[in-house]
């Protein structure tokens, strides 16, 4: 009987754990989506990012590499690393919270020639936080 109490406190207290510390956060979210992109990783960028931001940024894509076949996920990795070359680094300076499934994020870009805060607005899908351009 005690052990199958101490069991029980155990698997819950655990469950708990996980539940508390499982997950990305926000920032987590769009250092893998800056990153996917300066990286030409496709795949990331797809998980960190909403249907209109693939659909917006495509059209960024499209104008970029005009000569390439964007359907072509090595072609189009090699056009986000292109757009994104002069970006040599960035920083997450600020996140807010604003419910449980939207957030927005302040992300320093520094290029060669300049530093700029640049503001975005995340969404929780399906307990996936993505980036959300929708201008």
């Amino acid at each position: 009987m005690k052990t199958t109490i101490k069991v029980s406190i155990l698997a819950l207290s655990s469950a708990i754990l996980f539940t508390a510390c499982g997950g990305e956060s926000p920032k987590d979210a769009t250092e893998k989506f800056y990153n996917s992109l300066k990286n030409g990783d496709v795949a990331t960028f797809k998980k960190y990012s909403t249907d209109s931001t693939q659909r917006l940024m495509g059209l960024t894509f499209t104008m970029g590499c005009f000569d390439k076949d964007l359907k072509q996920e090595n072609e189009l990795s090699a056009c986000m690393k292109t757009i994104f070359k002069d970006l040599n680094s960035f920083k997450v300076v600020d996140v807010k919270e604003n419910s449980k499934v939207n957030a927005t994020v302040i992300v320093e870009e520094k290029t060669k020639d300049n530093v700029k805060n640049n503001t975005l607005e995340l969404e929780k899908l399906e307990d996936q936080w993505k980036v959300s351009i929708n201008k």
